[in-house]
């Protein structure tokens, strides 16, 4: 720590059984985090006749990382002239541990809770899927209506191809955007999935596992495609990620 930061704001410092009263000897603690921080504040002090700041340290005689309030007045002469700080630093270490120990108690309670509502809304989902397989044995009004259950819950797109005579045809299409859906159905009218010599859903068919894509960049959209007119209709779904899976 700088000294001229240590004679403004470190005047009285205790470490165990050492008080620091000269400013030299505070330099040896350091502070373990932003000195600007402490600098603004001292400087801060100045006009608006205090301080207080939760900051970090590291104590000189046993290295251990403690956390601190510091508190502080300017004092001034007759003519308003600041001519001394003083202060208090406190030990809030302790307090500083039980309430990390909260927060992560919180972050559990609100994961368990977001665990929770993730499984309802699957039940519910599989609940209203099952409904709707049961409803009707055309197979193809079927799937449709299990697709519009996953949009836009799940999903914006959703389409389902089956597999027939070595070819994927398109048998069901949902988009949370009637006008972008239509765009899909030309799309899969027009271009046959897993056509393209490198598609990934070629991939998911031979080994019968799922991919999923965080992004999607446009190499992994250009693997999809064709020839540069197909691309350039998936460019305009506008398609972020997306997961292929064998049924």
């Amino acid at each position: 720590m700088p000294e001229a930061v240590a004679r403004k704001f470190y005047p009285l410092l205790s470490t165990g059984d050492t008080v620091f009263r000269d400013a030299k000897e505070v330099t040896s603690v350091r502070l373990a985090g932003r000195v600007e921080r402490v600098e603004e504040a001292v400087n801060q002090a100045r006009s608006t006749g205090g301080y207080e700041l939760e900051h970090r340290i590291v104590r000189a005689d046993t290295g251990e990382l403690r956390w601190i309030v510091a508190r502080g007045d300017v004092i001034r002469d007759e003519s308003g002239r600041p001519i001394r700080l003083v202060g208090i630093n406190v030990d809030i270490t302790e307090r500083k541990v039980v309430e990390e120990e909260r927060f992560s108690l919180l972050r559990a309670e609100q994961a368990a809770r977001a665990e929770a509502e993730r499984s309802r809304e699957r039940l519910t989902f599989l609940s209203e899927a099952t409904g709707v397989l049961s409803a009707s044995l055309d197979y193809n009004e079927t799937l449709q209506s299990v697709t519009r259950l996953a949009v836009p819950e799940y999903a914006d797109i959703c389409i389902v191809d089956l597999l027939e005579v070595g070819r994927l045809n398109a048998v069901a299409v949902a988009h949370a955007d009637p006008s972008a859906e239509q765009l899909v159905r030309t799309i899969r009218r027009r271009f046959l999935a897993a056509t393209a010599p490198d598609d990934p859903t070629r991939e998911t068919l031979r080994y019968a596992q799922p991919l999923m894509f965080s992004d999607m960049p446009t190499e992994v959209l250009a693997s999809m495609a064709v020839d540069d007119e197909h691309l350039a209709l998936l460019q305009q779904l506008d398609v972020t990620s997306g997961i292929i899976v064998p049924l």
